[in-house]
């Protein structure tokens, strides 16, 4: 039997809009920067440029602190 008292307080609608923003964060970071999230970066000369670890982690460093932080005010409200 369904019993509603098991619902969590973060309602459907909230939690699509922030999956929604989530996935926004990660493709517009891989859109609007010089890097893709593949990792490579075709040249004008026809290299293929990598990006630095590091650049990997400093993004997924303001990602988390971005939906965290998103997180903590959907569920506040």
């Amino acid at each position: 039997m369904f019993n509603p008292s098991m619902q969590t307080k973060f309602s459907g609608k909230k939690f699509g809009l922030f999956i929604a923003l989530g996935i926004g964060v990660i493709f517009g970071i891989s859109f609007f920067s010089d890097y893709s999230i593949t990792g490579a970066l075709m040249m004008e000369s026809g290299e293929v440029a990598t990006f630095e670890p590091i650049f990997i982690v400093l993004a997924s460093i303001i990602i988390f602190i971005i939906l965290s932080i998103l997180w903590w005010w959907l569920k506040k409200k």
